[in-house]
C-alpha cells in the first residue's frame, strides 16, 4: 500500500511542476475534470514607421484627387440624403470616372 501513495504523491507533484511550467511558458493553464484550457497572451503587429507609410503611398495610388475625391463624397451626401437616388448617383459617379480615365 506504501507505493500507490508515493505513486499518488510523486504524480502530485509532477502535475504540480508541469502546471507550473505551463503558466510561465504559455501562461495561466486551468485544469478541469476532463478539459484542460490554456490561456495564451495574442501576439501583437505594431507596424514601423515605413510599414504606414507604405500603406498611406499604396491609398494615394488608388484614391482620385482630392477634388475629385471631394465630388465623389458630395455625390454620395446627395444620395445618402435622397436627394437623389443611389443608383442615379452611381450612375453618375461611375460615367465621371469613366470619362475621367479616358481624357488621361
Amino acid at each position: 500500500m506504501a507505493s500507490p501513495q508515493r505513486t499518488r504523491s510523486t504524480g502530485g507533484r509532477a502535475a504540480g511542476a508541469q502546471r507550473a511550467k505551463a503558466e510561465t511558458s504559455h501562461g495561466p493553464t486551468l485544469h478541469l475534470p476532463g478539459v484542460t484550457a490554456e490561456f495564451h497572451r495574442p501576439d501583437l503587429h505594431v507596424p514601423s514607421r515605413q510599414d504606414l507609410d507604405n500603406a498611406v503611398s499604396t491609398a494615394r495610388r488608388y484614391l482620385p484627387p482630392p477634388d475629385q475625391l471631394t465630388y465623389y463624397a458630395g455625390l454620395g451626401l446627395v444620395a445618402a440624403l435622397g436627394v437623389i437616388e443611389w443608383p442615379v448617383a452611381a450612375a453618375i459617379g461611375i460615367g465621371t470616372a469613366m470619362t475621367g480615365r479616358a481624357a488621361r
